[in-house]
């Protein structure tokens, strides 16, 4: 994507409206790279140049807006989403019916996952039910697109207890993913992810494991050992560990529940260990170096957690 906008910039020039659809390609690359600060850097300049090039009303604009809203929510941002969502409804709203049943499959998405962040489960799943609809009729049943939402879709059913359309949706989403993007995909991770929830749902925390450890494999190839979906998915696993007898008392070394990390997220790894009870900082993530008194979880980022947590795969 990298590749392409440089060589449209200089074809077109870079207030161009393609060059910034490109743009806002790389801006969702970025975010399903969870770079979510440069991801929404560059849709906000794309957003602008469409603005400018072809109306505030103009179709593309709407479609710009609702991935701005997709990364903001990905990044926890949801009040900034909503508001992205809003005003791509407006954009749509002035369209005619034909042209918005064309977008409508991935605002029905965004929309959901906003909602889903928000535990607005029963409206969510009413969204994602209707983006897998629009997307099965637009681009197909087997589209590489579809796998995205139907692993929403399985996320969103078994948080409501519905494990069986759960199960349904997610091995139908594995299924379209490992066709069209291969088996090393980010986001067939995700489903992996979702898979391994599932069957911790279902008390079976051996299948758990498994995927787990195939989420974790390609998460940290694709995304590296610190990227936030990567820590969370340590964590889980760790808990998943203590959930298991043989292992519980490795899981509890590992996680320390009496020190509470106050860490917000790797790209400040100085503020890890400052919680009153812990003595000493908590060194930077790429450090060689152990932290003294660090609290040991793997959300830290800190060398010690990280890797006491890659012990139990």
């Amino acid at each position: 994507a990298q590749e392409a906008l440089a060589a449209f910039e200089h074809r077109l020039g870079r207030d161009h409206a393609e060059t910034a659809t490109c743009r806002m390609l790389l801006a969702c690359c970025l975010s399903d790279l969870e770079k979510y600060s440069e991801a929404a850097r560059q849709g906000e300049e794309a957003l602008a140049v469409l603005k400018s090039a072809l109306g505030e009303n103009h179709i593309s604009v709407g479609r710009c807006l609702t991935n701005l809203g997709y990364i903001a929510c990905k990044e926890g941002r949801l009040d900034q989403a909503e508001t992205h969502f809003a005003a791509a409804r407006h954009v749509f709203d002035q369209l005619p019916a034909r042209r918005w049943s064309t977008t409508d499959a991935a605002f029905m998405f965004g929309q959901a996952v906003l909602l889903c962040n928000r535990n607005e489960l029963d409206l969510a799943l009413v969204h994602v039910r209707r983006a897998v609809e629009q997307e099965q009729r637009i681009v197909g049943m087997r589209h590489p697109r579809l796998a995205q939402v139907l692993t929403l879709l399985g996320t969103i059913q078994r948080s409501r207890g519905d494990l069986a359309g759960a199960q349904e949706a997610l091995m139908e989403a594995m299924d379209i993913g490992m066709r069209s993007k291969g088996e090393h995909h980010v986001h067939v991770a995700e489903t992996y992810r979702e898979l391994a929830k599932l069957a911790v749902a279902r008390n079976d925390y051996e299948a758990s494991a498994s995927f787990y450890r195939k989420a974790l494999a390609i998460a940290r190839a694709q995304l590296g050992d610190h990227a936030p979906s990567v820590v969370q998915m340590l964590e889980d696993y760790v808990e998943l560990a203590g959930a298991d007898l043989a292992d519980q008392e490795r899981a509890a070394d590992i996680v320390p529940s009496p020190k509470a990390c106050s860490f917000a997220g790797p790209e400040n790894p100085a503020q890890c260990c400052d919680a009153p009870d812990v003595e000493g900082p908590c060194l930077s993530p790429n450090s060689a170096s152990s932290c003294a008194g660090c609290c040991g979880k793997a959300a830290c980022g800190c060398p010690i957690g990280v890797q006491a947590a890659y012990a139990l795969i």
